[in-house]
């Protein structure tokens, strides 16, 4: 086994440790459209959501904004190979918007999400 797969490993089975403290999530595609050239109309494609576990870290209120809430979210990131397909993840019954990932070493990554 490579240094790689045994890292994955073993940051998969801390990731399954950590108990409460990670939640069961739902990511949600951004709907798109495609156009039918034989009837030409636009057709919108309803893209299927995603259940992963999230660690959700650092909550708190945005210092610019106070009505925004904003949090930081780990994910494993063989779970999700690109984010910018999603544009909102429920957790715990809480919808929350999708930023920018922060931080993603092909193990961890860590993604900032806000909500009103």
């Amino acid at each position: 086994m490579g240094y790689r797969a045994s890292i994955q490993q073993k940051v998969r089975a801390a990731f399954n440790q950590v108990g409460d403290l990670a939640s069961n999530a739902i990511l949600t595609q951004k709907d798109s459209s495609s156009f039918d050239f034989a009837t030409q109309t636009t057709v919108k494609v309803t893209q299927p959501s995603k259940a992963i576990k999230v660690i959700l870290i650092n909550e708190g209120r945005d210092k610019s904004d106070s009505n925004t809430i904003t949090a930081e979210v780990m994910i494993l990131s063989e779970n999700v190979s690109d984010l910018t397909y999603y544009d909102t993840i429920v957790i715990n019954g809480i919808t929350w918007t999708i930023g920018t990932p922060s931080f993603n070493d092909g193990f961890i990554t860590t993604v900032k999400v806000k909500r009103e």
